[in-house]
C-alpha cells in the first residue's frame, strides 16, 4: 500500500505540483493577507473603526487560505486517482 503511493507519487509531476502549489499558496495568503490586515488605516473619523474591521479581515485571510489549500488538495488526489489507474490499470 505505502509503496504503491510512493511509486504513483513519484511517477505524477502533476500531484507533487499541485501539493507543493497548495502550500505556497497557503502560505503567501496567510502572509500577504496579515501584511494587509497589519497595514491597513483609515484616515479621519473613521479612523477608531479600524480595529473592528481588522479581526474581520483577518478571519476572512484565513479561511481564504484553507479553502485555497482545500482545492490544491483536491487537485492533487483527483491527479494522483488518474495516475494510479495509469500506472496500475486497475
Amino acid at each position: 500500500m505505502l509503496e504503491e503511493f510512493l511509486v504513483v507519487f513519484a511517477h505524477s509531476p502533476r500531484t507533487q505540483r499541485a501539493l507543493w502549489l497548495g502550500v505556497l499558496s497557503f502560505a503567501l495568503v496567510l502572509f500577504g493577507g496579515d501584511y494587509l490586515v497589519s497595514n491597513f488605516s483609515v484616515p479621519g473619523m473613521m479612523a477608531p473603526l479600524v480595529e473592528s474591521i481588522r479581526e474581520p479581515m483577518r478571519g476572512f485571510c484565513i479561511v481564504f487560505a484553507f479553502i485555497v489549500l482545500g482545492q490544491f488538495l483536491i487537485a492533487a488526489f483527483k491527479s494522483y486517482i488518474k495516475d494510479r489507474k495509469r500506472l496500475f490499470d486497475y
